[in-house]
């Protein structure tokens, strides 16, 4: 039997999550109650995650369940899953043990499908899942001919991947109508397709190769893949491929996982592409399933990815479906402005009442472009000083879509302001050089972990480019660490004192050193332990390139130029892509170009109307973007737009559905 959620239960949660602050509202109270498989569509800011925090408090009341099942928990990042760990962890000891699960759609992919699956078949464990360690491997397979395969093939495959290194890359395993084993140009996507590189060849001298030769490049781009998974790394699609697989060899596999998991909830499920869609409701969908719970929640318009925006939803509505409409960020100027950027239309209203600053565009010529920061500035400083603007715990940021320009007359963000530089966010597990990994350590944590991964994971990746292998597998941490401690002892002690040195030394910013040192230590090991003397060339380039100095500077100087600061405010810098999720005190919308501008683009948007089916792919584009920039900030929006594209009819227009103009 599924639990009933009470009001005493509901005002649990609210003293946990709010002390004595407020409480939930009637949309908040009737999801946090509902037991169903349901759709729950919300607007920006409307706290649903925090909803989803109060469900999870409650449910952690009742574990465990007397049928033994557990609760799947489900985010699209490890960040979201970190927060709610965060929040509720010391509040939920069970909900965090088995069998219940809470993490990233990845990882539970990986621990309960992929992982067993590959085993099963393999007969030895799993080594890593990563796509950059998948390119190195499959870097390393392209520089030799396979076993069985013939010179010819060989170079055309390496024609192609010099000519197109991409397709090399991207392509994947996947299934024909059939269920038969194909190969596709990513995941999910088109079967591939083999055709000759032009390069310069002229069109009326090209000559594309033959039919029985694209299927020989194909057979040899199957051997590459087998090969590659033979030695025990998968690329993240390929975790996704398994799981398919799993269930189309041992179906059985889908009660298991439903038995294990009574109850699952979805954050951030916009956020989820169509092969992680379609998982999830082979798994878990089914009006067979009885007492079961399948909850999604996210907001569909919210729905941008890094590299492409999606016009086509994924997300297919339930046929029963809740909604929060109360956005508690937005004020109600600024959720009358978002609510008309979104392609599923919701209702919106701004509950963040208690701020009343219009929205405001900023127009500027081509000559004063560069004065638009400034002036979103001084507007700041126009509203705290009446007391309008008055809550600085949240950042100000000004977003815009594209970076930059070369074309004359069409904007990017360093046209605002020209030192800008695009930032790769995110924290990767691999990089090129040594001197990487010891400064890229997550600095948000409060300990030194991340710095001893990180030197580890750089031992991991030298011993990879000598192709230092135990057991024909390429080490892991934990491998190696048994191997220093069992047979190494006073290395395995060494390398643990340097360890903590270095990390004092990197965390008190005192790095100068710790790089040769580092690559002194790796080297003894490497002679010592590996009975390695001499070094190959790829080897001794990633330890010794990168200055330390002229590392720390690039990094310190991306920093500063991605800051504008006037009079003790300081205005960061970033793409609409970095901001999702985020909340401002203060956002300014950079009008840039993507084929078009977004004035011109959304221009029926920004004058109040919604966005139509027959409405453009461009426009409906933009208004995606548009919607998530639009809607970050609990104080103040600003938009700047070339006055060139806003004439005197749309100016009036826009005041009268009460925006501001202000014009440079």
């Amino acid at each position: 039997m599924l639990p009933v959620i009470t009001n005493s239960e509901i005002r649990y949660a609210e003293k946990i999550l709010f002390g004595k602050i407020k409480v939930f509202d009637r949309e908040r109270i009737d999801f946090i109650k509902n037991m169903d498989t349901i759709d729950l569509q919300a607007v920006p800011g409307s706290g649903k995650t925090t909803a989803l925090l109060a469900k999870l408090l409650i449910l952690e009341q009742h574990l465990p369940f007397s049928d033994n099942s557990g609760i799947l928990v489900i985010s699209h990042t490890n960040t979201a899953v970190d927060e709610i760990k965060e929040k509720i962890g010391k509040h939920c000891p069970k909900l965090f043990s088995y069998p219940n699960f809470v993490g990233t759609i990845q990882s539970f992919v990986d621990q309960f499908l992929a992982i067993p699956f590959y085993n099963k078949i393999r007969k030895k464990g799993h080594y890593r899942i990563d796509n950059e360690i998948y390119n190195e491997r499959l870097e390393f397979f392209l520089q030799r001919c396979l076993t069985g395969q013939t010179f010819q093939t060989f170079n055309k495959v390496k024609h192609i991947y010099n000519s197109n290194p991409s397709l090399i890359y991207s392509y994947r395993y996947g299934f024909n109508e059939n269920g038969h084993v194909r190969l596709v140009k990513t995941i999910g996507g088109d079967e591939l397709e083999i055709n000759k590189p032009r390069g310069n060849t002229r069109p009326q001298n090209y000559i594309d190769y033959t039919p029985e030769e694209k299927q020989q490049v194909i057979t040899y781009l199957h051997e590459l893949k087998k090969t590659i998974l033979s030695t025990g790394v998968l690329c993240f699609d390929d975790a996704y491929f398994l799981a398919e697989s799993y269930i189309k060899k041992i179906p059985e596999i889908k009660k298991i996982v439903q038995n294990r998991f009574k109850q699952v909830f979805v954050d951030e499920m916009q956020d989820m592409d169509s092969h992680q869609y379609n998982l999830l409701d082979k798994l878990f969908y089914s009006k067979c399933i009885k007492n079961h719970v399948f909850q999604r929640i996210g907001d569909k318009n919210q729905a941008i990815f890094s590299g492409n925006i999606k016009i086509d939803n994924v997300w297919s509505d339930r046929e029963k479906m809740m909604k929060l409409t109360g956005s508690q960020r937005l004020s109600p100027q600024i959720a009358n402005v978002v609510k008309h950027f979104g392609l599923n239309f919701i209702e919106m209203a701004g509950r963040n009442e208690n701020r009343n600053i219009p929205p405001i565009m900023i127009l500027f010529e081509n000559n004063t472009k560069g004065q638009v920061l400034t002036r979103f500035i001084e507007v700041i400083e126009e509203y705290k000083n009446s007391g309008a603007f008055n809550d600085d715990k949240n950042p100000i940021k000004a977003i815009g879509w594209n970076s930059s320009h070369d074309t004359a007359n069409k904007l990017g963000i360093t046209d605002y302001h020209p030192n800008y530089s695009k930032v790769n966010v995110g924290q990767k597990l691999d990089y090129q050089n040594l001197i990487s990994y010891l400064l890229n350590f997550d600095k948000t944590k409060k300990t030194l972990e991340p710095i001893r991964k990180n030197v580890l994971n750089a031992f991991l990746k030298v011993l990879r480019l000598e192709n230092l292998q135990v057991e024909d597998r390429p080490y892991t941490k934990r491998k190696l660490l048994d191997h220093l401690r069992d047979n190494y002892f006073s290395i395995y002690e060494e390398l643990n004192l340097n360890i903590y040195n270095w990390s004092m030394a990197l965390i008190n910013a005192n790095s100068n050193g710790v790089r040769n040192n580092c690559a002194t230590f790796f080297r003894k090991m490497l002679t010592d332990v590996f009975e390695k003397n001499q070094l190959l060339d790829v080897t001794n380039t990633f330890l010794n390139s990168a200055d330390i100095e002229l590392a720390h500077k690039a990094e310190n100087n991306q920093e500063i130029a991605n800051v504008f600061k006037l009079n003790n405010i300081e205005v960061e810098l970033g793409s609409i892509h970095s901001v999702k999720g985020e909340t401002h005190s203060a956002t300014l919308y950079l009008e840039t170009c993507y084929y078009q501008h977004e004035t011109d683009k959304s221009k029926q948007q920004l004058l109040g109307r919604r966005i139509k089916a027959n409405d453009g792919v461009r426009t409906k584009e933009s208004a995606k973007m548009m919607y998530v920039g639009l809607s970050r900030p609990t104080i103040l929006l600003c938009y700047a737009a070339h006055s060139g594209r806003v004439d005197d009819k749309m100016r009036q227009q826009l005041q009268d559905n009460g925006w501001r103009i202000v014009v440079l």
